[in-house]
């Protein structure tokens, strides 16, 4: 409720009154996008039950079959009885074997070559095959299931076999890189020679627990896996807490019911009260994406990711960069074949998933703050051969046909007119400007190949020229790969951190968006009840983030996540109906999600086709989970459409207009394309026009 305002008895709620917006058809195509994908994902799940089809393999094939499924004792028998001649030909068809013994086959050849004074890979064609190998590799560990889900990945206790070139110390394991990789590379300018790394599992296990601030001391492991930054700073040998002072612990929890894994993290909420300090306050919050525990600054943030998996492996192949997909379960360090070698290239191996990978899908995309931080910490972006030399084929589907397709050609393009850019706005302030934003730069720097080289041309600016580049890269995305985005209500984790000011941002930031509507478009709201008489209890129950004390606080009903949408009603009676399925089928209470946002206005039941609700859409506890129900998952990703369209309530009858742009936005995110000719698209998109200097558009 607003300070000093009475609470007033609601009128009674008048009949239905038709929206402005046709709302009847946008209703059954947010259904029809509901239906489509749950059967699209039902799908998927039955062809990988029955694994990925083929045609009639070859013997030499069947070899590589057999080498995927052997014990590592009979492995290495197999592998002498084959000439190298035909290993070297065959072997990088041979996707279903571990990392490892592809790593141990070019070993032996090595050695094979070395013997008849042969020079090994002198123009890089093998260690291009090795990233090509990796691609179609992790195809068949998306296909596999979670049972086993310990095959197939790479361990630090494989360092040798994985980093043949390599110096052991007694504190470190340095590595040595290629010193030829083909392909297009950017963001490589902090990329070492050499990396020191943890020697052993048993020096990371020591490290971590350094790192991590021991708050995870005791802690029961199973059905938990810490993943991502956290996991690569305590990798690395020599680090410090203050290098990596920005990674939060990201705790998932795999192989749980939604019940269960409440009752995992209130277990992981008492082992991090125990390990902290006497005396010492906590303070936990939680979004649509998860529940972070905060004490005193500068101890690190444990953030739980709201999301349900059914193994490890199913977290590290989520990862958007290469370089992030390794965890630690409390024994062994993890990774991926991908982050193995990301760790021994100094780059991050470029796909399309990075621009329209989905949170929802096998891998999830990148955010430019992402590939800006990582870049910083020397892992760049490389493509690949085949996706260069794919271009010269590629038709340029962007307003300027006369620009070739061509990475190199775009880049040095883009380079010259950026650097012209940032330095006629140094000039044009006499030189007075201490730093500069990437805000500069107008529209999203990952819709298109030119747009990131701006962004790439001002962090190059920061390593070479005197420039200081302030480290705001997360530009606004067209479409937020989170559920919903939260950015605003973030506070700084500093010495001057305190939970009572961060508890009054929040309260703050709940009520701007219902604040926003009733400054843009009053007359509209007054329709759903929401004027000076009445309504404003929607003040009372709006909470898009929430905090308490303690963990048991914040999952009491009172601060149960609580979003205003407006939307049709009968798909809100369509949502509820689906959702309450999904939790009996789970042995949950059946309940609906979505209410009247001013009780007195209830037109469930009763509205025709095209009648508009402002609801409050209700995630407890037991909703809170990812992936726990793909019914849920794709019920509350319309909800979030309908969300983002309900951002701005004018032009009331584009408004039907702007949720089919929303769901298309979502279709291209999610739809299997051609990556080649996703990628001719993505780098002939024409970027958006530099804007005339101002004095906004620098930060001093």
């Amino acid at each position: 409720m607003l300070p000093g305002r009475i609470r007033r008895s609601p009128p009674p709620g008048p009949p239905p009154r038709p929206s402005a917006v046709r709302w009847g058809d946008s209703s059954l195509r947010a259904r029809e996008h509901v239906e489509r994908h749950i059967e699209a994902h039902e799908t998927q799940c039955s062809e990988n039950l029955g694994g990925i089809a083929k045609g009639v393999p070859r013997l030499i094939d069947l070899v590589g079959d057999r080498l995927a499924m052997e014990n590592p004792e009979t492995i290495y028998a197999t592998l002498a009885e084959i000439p190298p001649v035909v290993l070297l030909s065959n072997m990088w068809r041979w996707h279903r074997i571990p990392y490892t013994v592809l790593r141990d086959i070019l070993l032996r050849l090595f050695y094979d070559s070395a013997k008849e004074g042969a020079e090994w890979d002198p123009e890089g064609g093998i260690q291009n095959n090795i990233d090509e190998w990796i691609l179609g590799n992790e195809r068949y560990l998306l296909a596999s299931g979670s049972q086993d889900w310990k095959h197939r990945l790479v361990t630090l206790d494989d360092a040798e076999r994985i980093f043949p070139e390599y110096l052991l110390t007694n504190t470190e394991r340095l590595i040595r890189r290629p010193d030829t990789l083909q392909g297009f590379s950017i963001l490589d300018l902090g990329r070492p020679q050499w990396i020191s790394i943890q020697r052993s599992t048993a020096a990371f296990k020591k490290n971590f627990n350094r790192m991590s601030d021991q708050l995870l001391q005791n802690l029961d492991w199973s059905n938990l896996f810490v993943a991502g930054g956290i996991v690569l700073a305590s990798l690395m040998a020599g680090s410090s807490p203050r290098q990596w002072k920005s990674s939060d612990i990201d705790l998932y929890v795999y192989g749980l019911s939604p019940l269960e894994a409440n009752k995992k993290i209130h277990h992981v909420f008492d082992t991090f009260c125990a390990n902290l300090p006497p005396g010492t306050r906590t303070f936990v919050v939680r979004n649509s994406k998860t529940i972070t525990f905060y004490a005193k600054y500068p101890l690190r943030r444990l953030q739980i990711v709201l999301k349900l998996v059914k193994s490890p492996r199913e977290v590290l192949l989520n990862f958007d960069l290469d370089i992030c997909a390794m965890g630690w379960d409390g024994t062994s360090v993890w990774m991926l074949p991908r982050t193995a070698r990301a760790l021994e290239t100094g780059s991050n191996v470029f796909t399309m998933n990075l621009i329209y990978g989905h949170y929802l899908s096998d891998r999830r995309a990148s955010q430019p703050q992402r590939v800006f931080k990582y870049a910083s910490r020397g892992y760049g972006l490389r493509f690949l051969p085949s996706y260069v030399s794919s271009l010269q084929t590629a038709k340029n589907v962007s307003d300027d046909n006369s620009s070739p397709l061509n990475l190199e050609v775009i880049a040095n393009k883009t380079r010259v007119s950026a650097k012209d850019w940032i330095h006629g706005l140094i000039n044009l302030h006499f030189g007075h400007i201490s730093s500069i934003s990437p805000a500069v730069f107008p529209g999203y720097s990952l819709s298109g190949f030119a747009m990131l080289m701006r962004s790439v041309t001002l962090w190059e600016m920061g390593k070479t020229e005197n420039i200081a580049v302030k480290d705001e890269w997360s530009n606004t995305s067209p479409y937020e790969d989170t559920p919903t985005k939260d950015s605003d209500a973030e506070y700084p984790w500093t010495e001057e951190f305190s939970a009572t000011e961060y508890m009054s941002h929040i309260q703050k930031h709940n009520l701007k968006e219902v604040t926003r509507w009733l400054q843009s478009e009053p007359q509209r709201l007054r329709r759903h009840g929401v004027h000076s008489e009445s309504g404003y209890e929607i003040y009372d129950m709006v909470q898009r983030v929430a905090g308490a004390a303690t963990l048991d606080h914040l999952l009491h009903p009172v601060h149960d996540l609580c979003l205003p949408v407006l939307l049709p009603c009968h798909f809100a009676v369509y949502a509820n109906d689906l959702v309450s399925k999904a939790l009996a089928s789970a042995g949950l209470r059946e309940r609906k999600i979505l209410e009247m946002a001013v009780r007195s206005y209830n037109y469930l039941g009763l509205s025709g086709p095209e009648t508009e609700g402002l609801f409050i859409w209700r995630i407890a506890p037991d909703l809170m989970w990812q992936q726990f129900d793909r019914r849920v998952d794709e019920v509350f990703e319309v909800l979030h459409a309908f969300r983002r369209m309900n951002a701005s309530l004018s032009d009331e009858l584009l408004q039907a207009q702007r949720l089919d742009t929303e769901l298309v936005r979502l279709e291209r995110r999610r739809k299997e394309s051609a990556e080649f000719d996703a990628f001719a698209g993505w780098v002939g998109a024409r970027p958006v026009d530099l804007r005339p200097w101002s004095d906004n558009d620098i930060l001093i």
